[in-house]
């Protein structure tokens, strides 16, 4: 599986720059089976109304030569949801289920905002 993750300020487009940045970024492969811990930037942090954005695919890098793939969006805040969560994917497009978990420390919170949950 490929693993794409990009930050971002919520509800801005990215810039022409910016978006060439995120596709030329290569992905984290993952073996079936693996675990991955996505840490959130300093200024996601320190910041509010950033948005993290994991997208996968499996099969292939790309969505011509992959077999499924999908993504979701949260939006780190420190006035909403869930402090950490277990994202599993499962076979088939866009098919994965969210675990809570918990955490002793909590500085930004998950709040869903895209995919199909």
């Amino acid at each position: 599986m490929y693993l794409y993750i990009n930050e971002s300020v919520y509800g801005i487009e990215p810039t022409p720059e910016e978006v060439d940045e995120i596709i030329r970024d290569r992905p984290d492969i993952i073996e079936s089976g693996e675990e991955v811990r996505i840490k959130s930037s300093f200024s996601s942090i320190i910041m509010d109304n950033y948005e993290l954005s994991i997208g996968w695919s499996t099969g292939g890098r790309f969505e011509y030569n992959s077999n499924g793939g999908g993504g979701v969006g949260f939006r780190l805040s420190s006035k909403s949801n869930i402090c950490s969560a277990k994202l599993i994917i499962q076979p088939g497009y866009n098919h994965f289920k969210m675990v809570d978990q918990e955490q002793d420390i909590c500085l930004k919170k998950l709040s869903f905002i895209k995919g199909n949950h």
